[in-house]
């Protein structure tokens, strides 16, 4: 197994992970799988499918990276600034480019690989991967169980271009959040059935908002009782509960 123990981190600390797979700390990249040789891409037809491409030095073949909680990073693509989400964590489950919530979908951690490349591990648990190393243009990545194979390993390469304002969307998101009333966010992270911590007596409960690639649908994949809320097979939402 590949070790996990030196992560980076932030501010004024020191940055352990500086230089793995050609990563300088927080700016824009071009990312290249290590087995295919074709870049991470964000394809410009749906503008959230996760592909990998030959490089052509385009926006949507650029990651801006800047810190998340606990030493990981956020990856928000340069062609419209939405961020690399993992979804469900669900294993061979397509990666996706969703609008940037913070979440912990949106979470990833920079590791160290084999013979100084990087790899890039959910927060969920499993790694970005190219499905069986294919060199295949528009082959869809996916997150997997880690390995350490060449099909999971990366280098970055720093490119120039306009980074997002990311106070601003700090900012929009605590807006929202305001307005809608008090959420929570409850996670099916493994497919199993998950409960949350809710007072739920005399309320009604809706989903605001699905950050999952799993569907979350009222009844089938999540519910409330007098435990909770709950979520089921890989669901993962916001929920706002509102008294009667």
């Amino acid at each position: 197994m590949v070790p996990i123990a030196r992560v980076f981190t932030f501010g004024l600390l020191s940055w352990p992970l500086l230089g793995q797979g050609g990563f300088q700390g927080p700016g824009r990249y071009e990312i290249t799988n290590l087995k295919s040789g074709k870049v991470l891409d964000l394809d410009r037809n749906d503008q959230t499918s996760v592909i990998q491409f030959s490089s052509r030095g385009t926006d949507n073949q650029t990651w801006d990276i800047r810190p998340a909680p606990d030493g990981f990073v956020y990856l928000r693509n340069g062609m419209n600034g939405n961020a690399l989400d993992s979804g469900g964590g669900q294993k061979n489950e397509p990666v996706r480019g969703t609008p940037f919530n913070g979440g912990e979908t949106q979470q990833w951690r920079i590791e160290p690989g084999k013979d100084g490349n990087a790899l890039i591990r959910s927060r969920l648990g499993r790694t970005l991967d190219v499905p069986d190393g294919t060199n295949r243009d528009g082959a869809r990545i996916q997150v997997y169980d880690l390995n350490g194979d060449s099909n999971q390993r990366f280098l970055f390469r720093r490119v120039a271009g306009r980074n997002w304002d990311w106070d601003r969307d700090a900012n929009r998101d605590r807006d929202r959040n305001r307005d809608r009333g008090a959420t929570i966010t409850c996670s099916s992270n493994h497919g199993e059935r998950v409960y949350c911590d809710a007072d739920t007596r005399d309320r009604d409960v809706r989903m605001v908002r699905q950050i999952s690639g799993s569907p979350c649908r009222q009844g089938e994949t999540w519910g409330w009782d007098q435990r909770g809320i709950w979520v089921d097979r890989g669901c993962r939402a916001e929920f706002a509960v509102k008294r009667r």
